[in-house]
């Protein structure tokens, strides 16, 4: 039997190296933003390709501004360098940003210059921010009327009269989360959501701030689109659960309570 001759296969030519400056800038944003401020400010964003600086120059990139302490590249960054960083990126977002998170390192002076330049604000998250004074942070809601979701954990200069602005100054409020320590007047703090939250969907409340069963049941009452409800780490609640509470509750969808979870 005559041998058979195979040919080899026809080499498969090299799949071309893909030029990522050559990307449209609408993608070049698009991958821009889900990166992040931090990793723009420190990285990326001093790269030498044009069209990368370019991307990095587009106000859509910078819309949500999240400089929270869990990013790595914040751990050895002084205050004064961090709010350099988010004011560049403020600028950055020429009017548009919608979203900013800080932590400690934010000031008044800080917060001025955002509520100045960002009237698309619609979430704000602070943490531990010991500096920031309830002065400012009324300036800043009264000019970022706009706002749908507000975040503040610790920080321990704001009083619980702020939470009544907020809600008349922002009508469009959707969710509050607060995180007070037992210094805050919680009742107060109640009373003024009840008394100006009413298109409110979303509270959670946690910390020791002591909340009755009175001031929540008015939160209920006077917040007639609330739908959720979690107070499960608030440790404050002067209240026993009982049946007169878990019927105030009754309407909403969702109701977290220390030791207990109700679902409509």
């Amino acid at each position: 039997m005559d041998a058979v001759t195979v040919s080899p296969a026809p080499a498969t030519p090299p799949v071309p190296a893909r030029e990522w400056s050559e990307l449209p800038l609408d993608a070049l944003c698009v991958v821009f933003a889900k990166l992040g401020a931090v990793e723009l400010l420190r990285g990326t964003g001093s790269l030498v390709c044009r069209s990368w600086q370019k991307a990095t120059m587009a106000p859509d990139v910078w819309r949500t501004v999240d400089m929270m302490t869990h990013h790595q590249m914040l751990r050895w960054t002084k205050a004064s360098g961090l709010c350099a960083m988010a004011k560049v990126a403020v600028d950055r977002a020429d009017g548009q940003l919608e979203v900013f998170m800080g932590s400690k390192f934010v000031t008044n002076q800080l917060l001025t210059y955002i509520c100045d330049r960002s009237p698309s604000l619609k979430k704000l998250f602070l943490a531990r921010c010991s500096r920031v004074t309830s002065d400012c942070f009324t300036e800043l809601i009264t000019k970022t009327p706009l706002l749908e979701h507000i975040v503040v954990r610790d920080c321990r200069k704001l009083h619980a009269g702020v939470f009544e602005v907020a809600g008349r100054a922002c009508p469009q409020l959707k969710r509050l989360e607060l995180r007070l320590d037992r210094r805050f007047d919680g009742r107060k703090m109640a009373l003024g959501v009840a008394a100006a939250m009413r298109e409110l969907r979303h509270l959670t409340l946690e910390g020791d701030a002591v909340v009755s069963g009175e001031a929540l049941a008015a939160i209920v009452n006077g917040c007639p689109r609330l739908e959720i409800l979690d107070v499960s780490d608030c440790s404050g609640l002067a209240v026993t659960v009982g049946g007169d509470l878990l019927e105030e509750c009754g309407r909403l969808n969702t109701v977290v309570l220390p030791g207990r979870w109700m679902h409509e």
